[in-house]
């Protein structure tokens, strides 16, 4: 997306009473200069980025430092570099949390308390779970949650979250 394009829906949305702006799609860190641009220039707006890690760097760490910004690093995969980015965004100060993405493969391990224990011992403040959902071809993969395992999957991430809080 063209810079004044952004810039001009991002002034819109906070001009409606917008709150929250979510980062995603693509990796938003490819242009980590509008992304601070638009965090820095808009305090009074919550910015969600979400983030496979892969830009974060010290400059880009130190730069997430700021109130209004919520750095959410995939957790859903292997990807080695996905610690290293938060441990590289909590070593700055930075507001930290995670994504992940359920499919039937990783439901369970998602759900467990100790993936939701391990990234809070790595500074995560908040966590965001996205449903994968095929279409098309893809459809038919096997990856998509039955009724069933998406309700199991609400029902574990939800009691472990909240019996962690009454600890």
């Amino acid at each position: 997306m063209p810079e004044p394009v952004a810039k001009r829906l991002v002034d819109e949305a906070e001009q409606l009473g917008v709150f929250a702006i979510a980062l995603v799609g693509g990796e938003p860190l490819l242009r980590p200069e509008l992304v601070f641009h638009l965090v820095r220039s808009h305090p009074r707006l919550l910015f969600l980025l979400f983030t496979s890690g892969s830009g974060v760097t010290p400059a880009v760490a130190r730069q997430a430092r700021v109130p209004n910004l919520l750095t959410l690093v995939g957790a859903d995969s292997a990807r080695s570099g996905a610690k290293a980015a938060r441990d590289e965004l909590r070593g700055a100060g930075a507001r930290l949390g995670f994504s992940a993405v359920v499919h039937e493969a990783v439901a369970a391990e998602l759900a467990s308390a100790a993936f939701v224990d391990r990234l809070r011992r790595e500074g995560c403040c908040a966590g965001v779970f996205f449903e994968r959902l095929p279409v098309g071809r893809a459809a038919t993969d096997g990856y998509g949650l039955t009724v069933a395992a998406l309700a199991r999957f609400r029902d574990e991430i939800v009691v472990d979250i909240l019996r962690a809080e009454s600890r």
